[in-house]
Formats: C-alpha cells, structure tokens, sequence
C-alpha cells in the first residue's frame, strides 16, 4: 500500500535533482500555454 510523505521516517529529509525537475517544469509551463492559448481563442 501506497504511503504518504509525512508517513516515511525523517520525511522532511529529502533532496531532488534540479536538472530532471526543471526539464518536467518546462514540459509543464509549454502545456499550460497552450492551454490557455486554446481558451483565449474561445473567447
């Protein structure tokens, strides 16, 4: 079974890799353009 963050042992001892992140944000931000570029075409 699936555990929370708060769950695991010293949960608020964690680290990340920026580069893998940042390459997901950007994918991210793109997405949201369009997306708003699509409603905006709405109106």
């Amino acid at each position: 079974m699936a555990k929370y963050i708060y769950e695991h042992e010293n949960w608020t001892d964690f680290s990340w890799q920026d580069k893998a992140i940042n390459v997901v944000f950007g994918e991210v931000r793109l997405m949201q353009g369009k997306i708003i570029g699509q409603m905006n075409s709405l109106g």
